[in-house]
């Protein structure tokens, strides 16, 4: 794959992961306080994590340590099986529906 070509991809993830920071924060699953360099600095970070575990990489081992370091640093701690998974389609657009309709009643 060339630049060109991954560009819209990362581009994609980077959009998808500002959505996932959103339901995460608006659900309680993350709390920051901008007025701490240090936590705005840890919201940086989750949110390239889910940057890489949505990106068009082709590693899995990659993407599977961003998306441990997402749940590892997100509450409530995931139980013995998850009830989301972050890579299926159907979860995601209940996250996107959800987004539209809130973005759009501001």
């Amino acid at each position: 794959m060339t630049r060109g070509q991954a560009e819209p991809l990362w581009q994609q993830a980077r959009e998808k992961a500002d959505i996932l920071m959103d339901y995460f924060e608006r659900e309680g699953m993350m709390e920051f306080d901008p007025d701490i360099p240090e936590e705005e600095m840890a919201r940086a970070c989750l949110r390239e994590a889910l940057v890489l575990a949505l990106s068009p990489l082709r590693n899995e081992q990659v993407k599977m340590s961003a998306l441990r370091t997402v749940l590892a640093y997100t509450k409530p701690k995931p139980a013995t099986k998850s009830e989301i998974n972050l890579l299926d389609n159907a979860w995601w657009q209940e996250v996107l529906k959800d987004h539209l309709a809130t973005t759009a009643a501001t």
